[in-house]
């Protein structure tokens, strides 16, 4: 033959392309391309020869045979199984005029390999280069070489066109793709038989002995995700059945053989069948239809896809203009509907129906499927409903826009969401996260989409389309229920019952019913079995009984299309190919391997559907890793190869970046919620059970479930008072009351009234031990309360006593107006402010300019600079209520009398009850406690010259120090003692009052000394003396001690001897940027991960900057830590807490890209008192008595570690290992469910010394008398604030809060108003999806809602000079703490995806370390003068093509790149050269079409 031209060359690599491995997945590179094997001399004779000969078979066949048969009248009765079958795989017209061609081809190639004795790989691969041109096979071919095309904006129906390049490439009525030869018996077209050359055994014999019915509902996947699949599969599948003379079906089965069709392949039906009980011993199966190659070369037998390969919702639409028509009204850009009891209906038709009593028709859509079962129907009706839903919202917006225009920008929007849900939503459930990752199948969180590469042939796999997409078929259960909107299960159909018989939909209310039902209803699980309806009576006739195999049909059609067998894809997917059948023990049950050993002679003979839906499916998903990994390659080409993938960024059909952005906020959900009638809530992860937590049901009318702003689519185009004499005169006395203070601390300091540092009350001091900035500010503050007392004695003259505010409103109202007034009087003259200029920051005016925050928080705020800053006193959501209205605690109720006391509240309302919770682990505690300590730290008093004071006696305010507090034992306490034994005195726990921190006249208001921020200062510190005590400042390194006991071990947290409560017996205790980072070991652990974070962070840093010194190093990964601590609060941590609901009811939701604009200079990021005594403790109830080590082969190492006996001893930490085993024991470890239940370890041992009985304290009546102490209004009080019904009597909580702890609450506290607001918050039933209660919901989502909105450095904000950029951003929004904690443990190596969640083998699965997105600091490389792209050096500032059609701006925050619009494809032929232009993917969309008309050194390069 001689040499091809370009275009048969063309033709010969499209050809072997679509045959071979052409991929380069990374676990597949042992399939490249292989050598084509030479054909023997082959002249032009010898293939007219075999034309003539193959016209002759052919004529044959279509004027007389199928004449005959149609003539006798032999088709399937109408009705019957195979009625339907042949219906749902119905041959179009494209597809029957193509079928005599590739008839005839197929007998070319037939004649010439008998003749030739050409192998299979010859037939497969050499054949199909072989130069037809001259022959009448080119001449006649009705599917030729096409030249490229005009890229438009809207995608073609059938497809054609989407690739400019090859036009035909993933439209309609092509070919199937091939990764693996087709092994036909005869290598050309006769249906595989076994390894030995004998017939395989029946299909329906595997069926019944490997696919029968076992009902296993998996335990997460709801009946929807079996629905969608199929609704998915129909998008991208649809291969027809031989059609016989004039379009009509084809009967097999008890034909007498001169009717029997030459397609006819029937499954024969042993004689020991346990349902079919036929005479003839046999089930229909006709061939599917023959495909012609482009160009009409020769090669081994294809079949048809009649759909496009695109996920494009041509199911919805059709896959021709001429079936489009017929959808549409054209009018509005709506689709056609019919009127039904529940809203709009798809359209009527009657041509593949059963009968209905009621005469009901079945519905048109764009595919012929759409009412194989009631299911399907019902989603075909939710996308009817949803396009016209959107072509509404279009016109709303756009009202001159054309119906033309309306209709195909809500198809273009509409396939762009079907394309969001599958890959985000449903292909993560049914692949598992591995394999979504490992083939870039998970869409993009901000950005377009760069990877479309238009040599990528998006054509569906024959195996996928025969096999591997049927996996579903395991998971179909029998039967629909019926929801009504209680959830009450009000019914059920079988699906045999509404195979083409979707009826029921006409009904009222059916559709949201189903719809609950599919929400509701368990998949089956994914195995080998496939339940009986659909293997004894798929479409089932009934007045027969009798129906179809779909197991034994689609194990017929993997033979009949020519798949190898199951090791054959196993070993394409790097599982090795399999000798024996022993070998097979990696993926598949020992007990199916017995069955497939009896069933199958040999190994090689194992169908691909049978044995891929054998494997043990892998961790996290519902396939096995062959089906995994072929649908994994067939979604990565739909993604690759789509010009139109709603990502991309190519013109003309691009989204703009605001449109992406919104259909990036598209979830199945809401598509449900938008297109039903009456359905309420929904989970929002609808392919997953619903549960309690990040899976709850979600209200459809709330923001839990995000929108899309169509309008993205508009066509694009205080005062200050001077202080009078009377407060002169109060400050004045004030003085001196603080004189008589420190007088009395000098003599308790010398009667030795103070306690050891190490004993429990010297430990709860460690934990709230003053900075010596602390105590300078409440030097001040005891004055300004003391002169505010004196002052309002002496207007009101109440004997030194304010009045309860509660006893009388007016008189706490006077006293309001009054502090009021105090609190705005400057007083700077009367006295001296605290400076703190040793540590603090204090430059004025702010530097706008600064990259870096502060360490205390200085001028984060440039209009405020003290807001939010460390020693700052908290703000409030409520008033405080004092005693007297001004600082004394809150001790009594409403009516006057003692409230009770916090042990007696304790021991009733929070009792030891274990109660592990089902999802979280106690990392999420743990997790919740460290960022605690970056977020508050409140100081307690403390005597003179560091001594602390001992406030254990019960008359300790009197007798001590007027800031004790202490506790009393109630009588029969069930633990402590109420009497001193020693003594006979009265028991009483110690309890000292926090530090003042009020710089103004007026109430009591508390201190933090950290930073209000979400910025990582439990590591950096609060002010400047911590921060530069924890730098080493050599490479940005911040300090460490090395492990003791290996090089190979990672380094601890530094030492510190100066630390006089700690109880190691080294004496020394780690120090952080937080004074309580050593309280117990796995909170050290945590302190210590965050520590090898910035040190990991900082030496990367450095090797992609070597020119940066040690500040600039350090600040910039201070800088990432930062933002990597406010993401995983707020995409980890917050949404577990609070639930959905609220994260969206407080705007608490990060965005998935570009930048954040919500920044409010106006606001304060102050913390909330309420926050911090009462809300954010909630995490005591999650603790657990011993935290469990665990090793990281999941081995459990003990001794566990106790907590009651490590507080302030971290020396634990140095063994080797320990670091690892107690983060790999928080993140395995269920932690506590949150109630009202907090373990003894904390209510009876908190800091207790082991030598001394009843010395430990309690957890819960400290956070009870800590809120007494700040003045925290009662629970009922912020129940109103929060919007729910204020209660007038104890009944009125119980919506919110079980009968038995109300019953509690009544037997100790005299009036539901007396009820402390921790107790109170505690004991609510949890809100939707969160595990705090709405009290405490409220109160941290307030909080966490102005630490994002006030805060300027905040990681997403959009301040040009203090952001990040772009591609930093995109980075740090990989982060999880699962990266984090494998990255900074000494050997972690696997790991859950989410640390706080639970291992679960299918929604949690432990993968590989290495798996885990990790952040890039490629993104931190300093541009200081030029970006590198595309090989180019482009300065900053300047822009540059780094191809024809790219444009690259460089930036110093790093290169922006751009497809560009090409008008004029010609010109750019005069500026660029042939190869650059055919080289850039972006000119190729846009001028393949007008190549042609280049001049003719164009041509000479290959496309």
């Amino acid at each position: 033959m001689g040499r091809c031209s370009h275009i048969l060359r063309l033709v010969a690599v499209l050809c072997i392309c679509n045959t071979l491995p052409c991929f380069n997945a990374t676990n597949h590179e042992r399939w490249k391309r292989q050598t084509i094997p030479q054909l023997p001399g082959i002249t032009e004779a010898d293939l007219s020869e075999a034309i003539e000969y193959a016209e002759q078979i052919v004529n044959q066949r279509f004027q007389e045979i199928e004449p005959r048969i149609f003539a006798a009248g032999i088709t399937p009765e109408t009705g019957s199984a195979e009625w339907f079958m042949a219906a749902s795989h119905n041959a179009n017209q494209v597809t029957q005029n193509l079928t005599r061609m590739s008839l005839i081809t197929e007998e070319v190639t037939r004649f010439i390999a008998q003749k030739f004795a050409l192998t299979r790989e010859q037939i497969a691969y050499s054949l199909p280069s072989m130069d037809i041109r001259q022959s009448s096979l080119n001449s006649e071919c009705p599917l030729k070489v096409d030249f490229p095309c005009q890229p438009r904006k809207y995608r073609a129906y059938n497809g054609y066109c989407n690739n400019v390049q090859h036009p035909h490439w993933g439209s309609a009525n092509m070919r199937y793709l091939r990764y693996l030869m087709p092994h036909y018996a005869d290598g050309v077209s006769t249906p595989r038989k076994a390894d030995d050359g004998e017939n395989l055994p029946s299909a329906r014999f595997v069926s019944i002995s490997i696919h029968k019915d076992s009902d296993k509902p998996h335990a997460h996947l709801m009946i929807l995700t079996a629905a969608w699949a199929e609704f998915v599969s129909h998008d991208l599948v649809h291969t027809s059945q031989t059609a016989g003379y004039k379009g009509s079906f084809i009967k097999c089965c008890g034909v007498s053989p001169p009717y029997i069709h030459p397609e006819c392949f029937p499954i024969s039906i042993p004689g020991d069948d346990p349902f079919y009980k036929v005479k003839d011993r046999c089930q229909e199966y006709v061939r599917s239809s023959v495909a012609t190659r482009t160009g009409c070369t020769l090669g081994p037998r294809e079949q048809a896809n009649q759909v496009s390969s695109f996920l494009d919702a041509s199911h919805i639409y059709g896959n021709s203009k001429e079936k489009n028509d017929e959808l549409r009204l054209f009018q509005g850009g709506l689709l056609r509907t019919q009127a039904g009891p529940g809203g709009e209906l798809l359209p009527s038709d009657r041509r593949y129906c059963r009968e209905s009593a009621e005469n009901f028709r079945c519905f048109k859509a764009g595919d012929e499927r759409v009412n194989e079962q009631l299911g399907l129907t019902a989603l075909h009706t939710l996308w009817l409903r949803e396009h016209n839903r959107i072509a509404r919202e279009l016109v709303a917006v756009n009202p001159l826009w054309s119906d033309e225009v309306l209709f195909q920008e809500a198809r273009r929007i509409v396939a762009a969401e079907i394309q969001h849900i599958t890959y985000n939503e449903f292909l993560p459930v049914v692949l598992g996260q591995s394999v979504v990752a490992e083939y870039d199948l998970e869409p993009q969180t901000s950005g377009f989409f760069t990877g479309y590469d238009i040599n990528v042939n998006p054509g569906i796999l024959n195996s996928v389309a025969s096999a591997v997409v049927w996996f579903f078929a395991s998971l179909v259960s029998h039967t629909m229920a019926f929801y009504d909107e209680e959830g009450r299960k009000v019914g059920e159909e079988n699906i045999v019952d509404s195979f083409y018989a979707p009826f029921n939909l006409y009904r009222d209310g059916v559709l949201d019913q189903l719809l609950r039902g599919m929400l509701r209803g368990k998949a089956q699980s994914e195995d080998q079995f496939i339940n009986q309806v659909m293997t004894n009576k798929m479409f089932v006739d009934p007045s027969t009984g009798v129906g179809l195999d779909l197991a034994a049909q689609l194990i017929q059609q993997g033979r009949d299309h020519g798949l190898p067998g199951y090791i054959f894809y196993r070993q394409l997917c790097g599982l090795g190919r399999a000798r024996d059948f022993h070998e097979l023990n990696s993926s598949i049950p020992a007990d199916v391997i017995s069955s497939l050993q009896r069933i199958y002679k040999a190994v090689e003979d194992i169908d691909v559907f049978t044995g891929g839906l054998a494997e043990t499916s892998m961790e996290g998903a519902v396939v096995g890793p062959t089906f995994g990994c072929l649908l994994g390659i067939q979604f990565q080409k739909l993604k690759k190869g789509d010009r139109f993938w709603y990502e991309n960024d190519l013109p003309p059909s691009a989204f703009s970046a605001d449109q992406l952005q919104e259909l990036r906020k598209v979830t199945f959900a809401r598509i449900i919620c938008d297109n039903s009638k009456a359905l309420e809530e929904t989970q929002p992860s609808v392919f997953l059970d619903r549960d309690p937590f990040l899976n709850a049901p979600m209200h459809c009318e709330g923001d839990a479930i995000r929108r899309i702003n169509f309008r993205k689519w508009i066509n694009e185009q205080p005062q200050s008072f001077l202080p009078s004499k009377k407060i002169i005169e109060a400050i004045r006395n004030a003085r001196q009351d603080v004189r008589t203070l420190q007088s009395h601390q000098v003599d308790l300091l010398k009667q030795h009234r103070n306690v050891d540092p190490l004993s429990p009350a010297g430990t709860a001091f460690g934990f709230n031990k003053p900075k010596p900035q602390a105590l300078e500010i409440a030097n001040t503050s005891f004055l300004l309360q003391f002169a505010t007392t004196r002052f309002l004695n002496g207007i009101f003259a109440q004997d030194g006593e304010l009045q309860d505010s509660e006893v009388s409103p007016s008189s706490n109202r006077d006293v309001r107006e009054i502090l009021g007034v105090l609190s705005s009087m400057d007083i700077s003259g009367l006295t001296d402010l605290p400076k703190n200029q040793k540590c603090g920051e204090h430059d004025l005016p702010c530097d706008h300019t600064a990259k870096f925050r502060s360490i205390t928080g200085w001028c984060n705020n440039l209009q405020n600079p003290d807001k939010g800053k460390a020693f700052l006193a908290f703000k409030r959501l409520l008033p405080p209520v004092y005693n007297d209205g001004l600082q004394v605690p809150r001790f009594k109720g409403i009516s006057g009398r003692p409230l009770p006391s916090p042990r007696l509240v304790s021991t009733e309302i929070h009792d030891d009850i274990s109660v592990p919770h089902q999802r979280y682990t106690l990392l999420v505690m743990q997790y919740a406690q460290l960022l605690d300590h970056d977020l508050t730290h409140t100081p307690m008093n403390k005597g003179i010259m560091n001594t602390i004071l001992d406030c254990h006696g019960c008359d300790a305010k009197e007798a001590v120090h007027p800031e004790c507090w202490p506790i009393p034992i109630p009588a029969n306490d069930p633990y402590f003692p109420n009497v001193n034994k020693t003594n006979a005195k009265p028991h009483c726990l110690p309890f000292t009052r926090s530090l003042p921190g009020q710089l103004t006249l007026g109430f009591r208001e508390q201190l933090n000394q950290v930073t209000a921020y979400v910025d990582a200062s439990h590591t950096y510190g609060s002010d400047i003396c911590e921060a530069q005590k924890l730098r080493s400042f050599f490479r940005g390194q911040m300090n460490v001690t090395v492990h003791p006991f290996s090089q190979n071990l990672k380094p601890l947290l530094p030492q510190t001897p100066s630390n006089k409560e700690c109880k190691s017996p080294s004496g020394l205790c780690f120090e952080a940027g937080d004074l309580r980072s050593s309280e117990q070991p796995a909170l050290a652990a945590m302190h210590t991960i965050f520590l090898r974070e910035h040190n990991r962070l900082a030496l990367e840093l450095e090797a992609r900057n070597p020119h940066w010194n040690d500040e600039l190093i350090y600040q910039n990964a201070r800088k990432i830590l930062s933002a990597i601590t406010q993401h995983l609060t707020y995409n980890e941590f917050l949404p577990r807490i609070l639930g959905w609901d609220a994260i969206n009811k407080y705007n608490l939701e990060l965005l998935t890209e570009g930048f954040s604009e919500d920044y409010d200079s106006s606001c304060d990021a102050t913390i909330f008192n309420e926050f911090a005594a009462a809300a954010f403790r909630f995490g005591h109830s999650l603790l657990k008595p011993s935290f469990k080590r665990l090793a990281t082969n999941l081995k459990i190492k003990e001794p566990s570690v106790q907590l009651r006996h490590t507080f302030f001893n971290p020396d634990i930490l140095f063994r080797p290992g320990m670091v690892d085993e107690l983060l790999f024991g928080l993140a395995n470890t269920p932690m506590e469910t949150l109630d009202s239940f907090i373990t003894e370890e904390v209510t009876n041992h908190l800091f207790e010394d082991r030598k001394t009985s009843f010395s430990g304290m309690d957890l819960a009546a400290l956070n009870i008398q800590r809120a007494r102490d700040h003045g925290i209004g009662g629970y009922n009080s912020y129940r109103a604030m929060c919007n729910l019904t204020k209660a007038t009597t104890f009944e009125d909580l119980k919506k919110e809060i079980p009968l038995r702890l109300i019953d509690k609450f009544r037997k100790i506290y005299s009036f539901v108003d007396d009820i402390d607001l921790f107790p109170g918050g505690l004991a609510e039933t949890p809100v939707h999806g969160g595990i705090v209660g709405p009290t405490f919901a409220c109160v941290i989502a307030k909080q966490f809602q102005i630490l994002r909105k006030c805060d300027r450095f905040w990681y997403e904000n959009s301040e040009p000079l203090t952001r990040f950029t772009v591609s930093q951003l995109t980075e740090i929004r990989k982060a999880s703490f699962a990266r984090m904690m494998c990255d900074n443990a000494d050997d972690m190596r696997v790991i859950q995806r989410s640390a706080f969640d639970i291992p679960e083998p299918f929604l949690n699965p432990r993968v590989p370390c290495t798996t885990l997105p990790k952040v890039n600091l490629d993104a931190w490389t300093d541009r200081s003068d030029h970006c590198q792209m595309g090989g180019k050096n482009i300065t900053v500032a300047s822009s540059e093509r780094i191809s024809p059609c790219v444009m690259c701006t460089c930036t110093k925050e790093g290169p922006m790149c751009q497809s560009m619009r090409i008008d004029n494809c010609l010109s750019l032929s005069n500026l660029f050269s042939a190869t650059e232009i055919f080289n850039d993917h972006v000119c190729k969309v846009q001028c393949a079409f007008s190549f042609r008309l280049f001049p003719a050194s164009l041509n000479s390069v290959r496309l």
